[in-house]
């Protein structure tokens, strides 16, 4: 649930609850020096998406951090944007070495380190996701995302219950935020990256199933699928309209 400060700028209730707990614990100032981290991280991903005209959604101030989350974006500038967070952490972190604040200086440090984990929704998970739909095609990747990020939330688990840190069980659950929500995997309304005019060809055969070609949408080009027995050429756009109208358990014959 949250509380709408301005036209951008959000305010979970959770964050509330935190801050009033906070003055009860021993950790008081390393939560506040972790929540102001992470805000000057998710600035540092403001600053680059307005230097790429990126329209910003809305800044959602969480009880464990912020999140910043974009309107549209392309492959390219989302790739800057999600570096910038890490590396403005970094800098964030010589900068606070620099004036003898070794607190801030190491929890910018942990911030780089963790951010750069391959699991959504930090941004080393985004930037894997990035190159995965590039490389193996929009299904796969999201697939393969989502074990490496439950692979990690199982292990914040494991580590949280072990040594009792609650910071650990709070990062699992983050984590497993994201396997619950809704499957990004529907490619049918899928939108491409950035209007591209680029066409990759894939061979296939007549027995192959129709969920087996969605495998190789991707939003940084347009599938054409080659029918070697035929000679046939069909584009996603058919495979698609088809999918809609039959279901995905038909195979390519069918569309012949």
């Amino acid at each position: 649930m949250f509380i709408r400060l301005s036209r951008h700028v959000f305010l979970h209730i959770g964050l509330l609850f935190m801050a009033g707990l906070s003055f009860f614990s021993p950790y008081f100032y390393l939560y506040w020096a972790t929540f102001f981290s992470a805000l000057l991280h998710e600035c540092c991903h403001l600053f680059v998406s307005l230097c790429f005209h990126i329209p910003i959604r809305r800044l959602e101030l969480l009880p464990y951090g912020c999140a910043l989350r974009l309107s549209g974006t392309d492959y390219a500038a989302e790739a800057y944007i999600l570096i910038a967070g890490p590396l403005g952490s970094f800098l964030l972190c010589c900068l606070f070495y620099s004036f003898h604040q070794p607190m801030l200086s190491t929890v910018n440090l942990c911030l780089m380190l963790v951010n750069l984990l391959p699991a959504m929704p930090l941004d080393g998970g985004r930037l894997l996701r990035l190159h995965l739909w590039k490389t193996i095609g929009y299904m796969r990747g999201n697939r393969l995302i989502r074990h490496s990020t439950r692979l990690f939330g199982i292990f914040f688990l494991c580590l949280g219950l072990i040594g009792s840190a609650s910071m650990l069980a709070i990062g699992a659950v983050v984590l497993s935020d994201y396997l619950f929500a809704p499957s990004p995997t529907s490619p049918l309304v899928l939108k491409k990256a950035f209007p591209t005019k680029r066409v990759k060809t894939f061979c296939v055969k007549e027995s192959d199933s129709l969920l087996h070609l969605l495998s190789y949408y991707s939003p940084l080009y347009f599938a054409v699928f080659h029918v070697k027995s035929h000679g046939q050429f069909l584009p996603e756009a058919t495979v698609t309209a088809y999918i809609r109208a039959h279901g995905a358990t038909s195979r390519v014959g069918d569309l012949l």
